[in-house]
């Protein structure tokens, strides 16, 4: 018994032993710290800058990396990609616009077409990282571009449109009917209970799936975002006209709302502006 528990006791030394000297190793291979090496990151991943201003993009990468290829490219609103810096220079678009030094991108100034996103790109020998930041630049509204079709026929599809091409960011719109604001559910009101429509806040549109009389009257539409005050197009009127069947089923619109050709009338069934 006594030569037994000495064994054993020397087989519980031994293991303590090994597993101190493998914790050894692993702590010696990550530099004591247990964090990841050949690390890229931004304090900027978002930025908010107002038009005309300069703008720093941050871009921190571990020591690890030594004196590494730094890069950097862009995409815009719409997807498409190119270099901002290229092997470690301004590319021709940018030269005079960008300064690049170790801890970022700087901009002289920033114009709404810079919007977008950036991604750091830090590669040395055989090892790579990135890190994206987005950068909004800020535009104030300008007055909307808005379609209101003149005249309509009553059971029509109408669709009313509203843009602001400017904005940064985008503008979200609302719509006005007779200087009264329309809600985007209409069926949550008592006084729009008898109303049918839909409103796209952030396309700017306001659809009729089936006009009637009561959505007669003048519509304006006014575009936001959190850059400067509102702007709100003027408002123009909607003229909503029966149409009349007669008993053979043929729809005659009244001759206010019809374009005549050749004696007959012709009716359009959907408007889109």
């Amino acid at each position: 018994m006594i030569i037994f528990a000495k064994v054993t006791e020397k087989k519980v030394l031994n293991s303590k032993m090994f597993f101190c000297c493998l914790l050894f190793f692993i702590l010696l291979g990550t530099g004591g710290t247990g964090t990841e090496a050949f690390e890229v990151s931004t304090s900027t991943p978002v930025l908010s800058i107002p038009e005309n201003a300069g703008a720093d993009l941050k871009c921190f990468y571990t020591a690890d990396f030594g004196s590494p290829r730094v890069e950097w490219k862009f995409k815009d609103l719409q997807g498409s990609q190119l270099y901002v810096i290229f092997d470690n220079e301004p590319t021709e678009k940018y030269k005079g616009r960008v300064e690049l030094y170790k801890d970022g991108l700087r901009f002289n100034t920033v114009t709404r077409k810079d919007t977008g996103e950036y991604i750091c790109e830090v590669s040395s020998a055989n090892n790579f990282g990135d890190v994206k930041i987005h950068l909004i630049v800020e535009v104030p509204p300008s007055v909307p571009v808005c379609g209101v079709p003149p005249s309509v026929t009553t059971g029509s599809h109408v669709v009313l449109t509203c843009n602001d091409p400017t904005g940064s960011p985008p503008s979200t719109y609302k719509w006005f009917k007779d200087g009264t604001p329309l809600p985007e559910d209409p069926s949550k009101f008592v006084d729009f209970k008898n109303f049918s429509y839909t409103v796209d806040s952030k396309k700017g549109t306001l659809t009729f799936p089936s006009v009637t009389k009561a959505d007669a009257g003048k519509y304006s539409c006014m575009a936001s975002n959190p850059s400067g005050p509102s702007q709100t197009c003027l408002s123009q009127e909607m003229i909503v006209c029966k149409t009349e069947r007669s008993q053979a089923g043929y729809a005659k619109p009244t001759p206010s709302t019809a374009d005549e050709e050749d004696g007959e009338f012709k009716q359009k069934s959907s408007f889109v502006v």
